[in-house]
Order: structure tokens, then sequence, then C-alpha cells
């Protein structure tokens, strides 16, 4: 499928929505794909949706006409649930979608079932802005759709760190960068700086984290566990909507296996962040909680952490055990 196929002469109204707690990833395939239809479709009306985006990817939306109503009674012709591997997770938009005549899913999460009168799922890409990227139409692609969909992969990919970066990745990013991308500077904002603020909690919630040994018979690992409360979050000024980062800088140790990252989102539901190295399998772990994501990087909400961490702490010492 290429999006000019399903952008048929019966379409005049497009609604765009993505997952809640937007990264970005998700932020810029909405964006992008925003773009790239008022550029090359003028006569159709495109209304991109998004929950409130986080201070390092909230360029994504700046002058974008994005709504964060759930958009009921839109009666869109066309609707696209871009980056989300559960209709149930669907933010800012998710009646505009479910309410549309005709639905279209594009993601590359392996836990997505397929909700959608048509999908795309790729679940080898880095991104769903890598899958954008192979169903438009690469010289109708702006530079400010370059951007959007260049930051995507970058965020998603870990700055081409991550086992999913392909040799297709490489060449759509070399073919994105002839589009005069900031190459340097996205991954700067996007990447590799943190706020102060950002950086103190992470000091905190690295200085209070446990180390828990798994052992799996055939082959051992750690899983290092972290927690932010509500309640650390407001000492240190930092809202649970900004504290994503943290498990990745968690991830970079040395010695975690996996690591589990819960922090607070309203009183008493905590946000569990998954990340593992080669070798586990986190996606399957988190689907279990109704979470969803990708072998190495997967999320979902528990109101329980004691047992949620054993289930976590057992899931894992299965899959080492067949290693």
């Amino acid at each position: 499928m290429m999006i000019s196929d399903v952008i048929t002469p019966e379409v005049h109204t497009v609604a765009i929505v993505g997952h809640v707690r937007p990264d970005g990833d998700c932020a810029g395939s909405v964006t992008a794909l925003y773009t790239y239809l008022r550029d090359n479709y003028p006569e159709i009306t495109v209304v991109p949706y998004l929950d409130p985006l986080t201070h390092e990817i909230a360029f994504l939306g700046k002058k974008l006409p994005i709504k964060k109503t759930d958009g009921a009674s839109e009666n869109y012709d066309l609707a696209f649930s871009l980056d989300c591997a559960l209709e149930e997770r669907i933010g800012a938009g998710a009646k505009a979608f479910s309410e549309a005549k005709k639905k279209v899913c594009i993601d590359h999460h392996m836990t997505n079932p397929g909700y959608a009168d048509e999908n795309v799922i790729v679940e080898h890409a880095t991104s769903t802005c890598e899958v954008l990227v192979s169903l438009m139409e690469m010289d109708k692609i702006s530079d400010n759709t370059a951007m959007r969909l260049f930051t995507g992969i970058m965020t998603d990919s870990g700055a081409l760190q991550f086992d999913t970066v392909s040799s297709e990745t490489l060449r759509i990013v070399l073919e994105l960068r002839e589009k005069n991308v900031d190459y340097s500077g996205i991954i700067r904002k996007c990447v590799t700086s943190t706020m102060y603020s950002i950086l103190r909690i992470t000091a905190k919630v690295i200085l209070d984290s446990e180390m828990i040994p798994l052992h799996g018979g055939k082959s051992d690992g750690n899983l290092l566990f972290a927690t932010a409360s509500l309640a650390l979050q407001k000492e240190y000024g930092v809202p649970s909507s900004e504290l994503g980062s943290i498990v990745q800088k968690l991830n970079d140790t040395e010695e975690a296996t996996a690591v589990i990252f819960f922090y607070e989102t309203t009183p008493g539901v905590y946000k569990g962040s998954l990340r593992s190295k080669k070798g586990t399998d986190v996606a399957t772990i988190a689907k279990a909680f109704r979470g969803g994501g990708h072998i190495n990087a997967a999320g979902f909400e528990t109101t329980d952490i004691p047992a949620a961490l054993e289930f976590i702490k057992d899931k894992l010492q299965e899959q080492l055990s067949k290693a």
C-alpha cells in the first residue's frame, strides 16, 4: 500500500492520530503525514491529533493545527492511526479514528494485532517513520516533512544504535539528509541533550535503583529495577510526562541484561518502561499487561509493582534458561 492508494476521490476529510504520551516517533509520524498530505493534497482537510508533547519534541507541533480533543462526531472520511499498537491506546482523536468511514493503521510494533480496515505493520522497521517513508513518494517529501520523519527514526533507533537498524534504514536516512535535514541538531535536541532538572532526578533514580540477579540455568544476567513516585517527581519539579528518557540511561548500564523503570503517572498507577539487551524479549512481557512494544523496548501500566516485578523477573529467567 502507498499513501496515494487510500487518498481516493471520495476522501475529503482526514484525521491522523497517535498513542497516549507521544514520543518522537509518534509525534514525528503524525506531523510528517500531516505536512505530506497538506503539501500534496491541498484540496483535502487534514486534522492531526496529539496529546501534549514533551519539551524535547515540542518543536514538531510548533505552528501546526494540532487538536487535543477526542474528535467525537467529526465523521472523517479517512483516519490514520500511527505508531499505536492497540486501538485502546490511542490518545487524542480516539473517537475521530473509531468513527471514521475508513481506518488505516501504520505501525512497527510486533504486538500490534491489526485493528483497522487496512494495516501496514512492519515489525523489523526501526520506527513508524521508517515505514511511512516507504509509503510516500520520495520526490514529494518536502524538507519540512523529511525533518519530522528523520526525528522519528532517530529517536526510536537511539540515533541508529539499536539492533533494528538495517541497510534499508541507512538508505532512508541518507535520502532524508538530502532534503536539508539538520542531522546533528535533531540528535542533540531529541537524543543526547537533557534538561538539568531531568538530569538531577535521573541521578536520584539511579542512586536508588537495585540490581537484581537473574538465574536462568543456561545463562545468567541482571535486572536493573528503578522507580519514581509522584512525591519524587514533585520534589525535583519534573512531571511524569518528562521521565521517558530515564529508562534509556538505565539501559546503558553494562551489567544490566534488562531494565524495568516504574514511574507514577496518577496516584497508584505506574507506567512500566522495559528495555533489554540482545537475547531477551520484553515485548511479550509487556503484552501480558495489555501493553506492547518491540523486542528490546516495551511498556505497560500497573497498580501493583511487587507483583509486576516478580512476573518480569520470572519471565526473563525463563528466557535466559532457553538462550
